[in-house]
């Protein structure tokens, strides 16, 4: 399993002027070795919209069932999840 993460905002600016700034999730992907390669997102994103002064947040959360291996260690894989 290799983990990842974005460190920072990143700083998006169109033609009308619209500023927005947004962190990534986080990213892990299982299997690297053997098994069926699976990438996931997990975690918060935020965005920030300073023209329209909007904020989101999104989280999405952590499923650690896939894989081939990952059966033998957690049991069955869980059908419902994105």
């Amino acid at each position: 399993m290799i983990k990842g993460k974005r460190i920072g905002k990143t700083l998006l600016e169109f033609d009308d002027g619209s500023l927005f700034t947004f962190t990534i999730f986080k990213t892990r992907i299982n299997e690297i070795i053997m098994g069926e390669r699976v990438y996931n997102y997990y975690g918060d994103l935020f965005i920030k919209d300073y023209k329209n002064k909007v904020e989101c947040i999104m989280t999405l959360n952590d499923v650690i069932q896939e894989g081939m291996l990952s059966k033998l260690w957690y049991g069955k894989i869980n059908p419902y999840y994105d």
